[in-house]
């Protein structure tokens, strides 16, 4: 995103990571949860998702996302984006926060 924010400036940067959230949105299942948690940064929960299948899914995810074209408008080239993922389970007495700190421990998956 630093990329897009040199080149066209914050507010088109904010607009292509609402459009990226709005994609993650339309792959998720109904009981799934993306978020936007920091600046370009999504959490997706997954509940109930053995760790193969959420593996599986944020595969889908950074696949779709890696190819599609986004748009900023008075920007007459489409944007690529790529992801970086990590997958973590929950464990009994996780806080939002501690699964967040995990997940920058687990091993980091970038989009093929």
């Amino acid at each position: 995103m630093g990329e897009i924010n040199t080149m066209l400036g914050y507010a088109s940067a904010d607009r292509v990571i609402r459009q990226v959230g709005e994609t993650i949105g339309l792959l998720i299942r109904g009981e799934d949860l993306a978020c936007r948690y920091s600046g370009n940064k999504f959490a997706i929960l997954l509940p109930d998702t053995e760790a193969e299948r959420a593996e599986h899914a944020i595969l889908r995810i950074n696949g779709v996302i890696g190819h599609t074209e986004f748009a900023v408008e008075g920007h007459h080239h489409p944007i690529a984006v790529s992801l970086e993922s990590r997958v973590v389970g929950y464990q009994d007495g996780d806080t939002p926060e501690s699964l967040i700190e995990r997940s920058w421990a687990a091993p980091l998956r970038s989009a093929a």
